[in-house]
């Protein structure tokens, strides 16, 4: 597994869940809403651009790091997913990632669950309780930590996944990381964190990002 700047970068897809616009209405610029006439063809038609978006800008061979929540539903629906998209895809599992690292193995997707550490050139995991997934590397001489949850959250209603959030703070102190680059929170940006970097694809204009326009977008 290799990640530098240049590697692309996603979080919370959300492919297949047709409920999703409802929490986030800016979606609904991905379709030609004089073309549909009900919110299950909106759905369909924000999937569509999703995965042509995505196609456009990521080729075969291309690194995507997806930060979490990649589909929405049962193994059948996020293999026809996976099956739509170009490139090799690592994905940190998130809140709503269903499956074993065996499945998405099967369809060439590379989970990461619990924390691994790519440093100094080396290779190592812990194991970690549930939802606390990330992946910790150095890019620059910043050291970044990559989860779908961001160390700090104040969206009261995420309460629920608090203690992962705490665990993974205590992660990020514990390995002096500087930058935590997260999905999760989809268009609510974490304003009070200074070094929490959101990468949810509705601030990455509906698409893969590199990583490094992450970092330089929020200098």
């Amino acid at each position: 597994m290799t990640i530098t700047e240049d590697t692309f970068i996603i979080s919370d897809t959300h492919f297949g869940h047709d409920n999703i616009i409802a929490y986030e209405p800016s979606r609904t610029t991905l379709a030609d809403l004089d073309s549909v006439s009900n919110s299950i063809d909106i759905a369909n038609k924000v999937n569509h651009r999703l995965v042509e978006n995505w196609n456009n800008a990521i080729c075969k061979n291309d690194t995507v790091l997806h930060l979490g929540d990649l589909a929405w539903g049962g193994q059948d629906k996020i293999k026809t997913w996976a099956k739509r998209l170009n490139g090799n895809i690592i994905l940190i599992k998130g809140n709503h990632d269903r499956g074993s690292y065996a499945f998405y193995k099967e369809i060439g997707i590379d989970l990461i669950e619990g924390v691994h550490l790519l440093l100094n050139g080396t290779y190592d995991s812990i194991n970690t309780p549930k939802h606390v997934n990330a992946l910790i590397t150095e890019l620059s001489g910043k050291r970044i930590m990559f989860s779908h949850f961001p160390v700090e959250n104040y969206i009261e209603h995420d309460l629920y996944y608090k203690p992962a959030t705490e665990k993974l703070f205590e992660i990020f102190e514990k390995y002096n990381c500087d930058i935590n680059i997260h999905g999760h929170v989809h268009s609510h940006s974490i304003q009070e964190s200074l070094f929490c970097l959101n990468a949810s694809v509705e601030v990455t204009d509906f698409k893969p990002a590199r990583i490094k326009n992450i970092l330089n977008n929020n200098k």
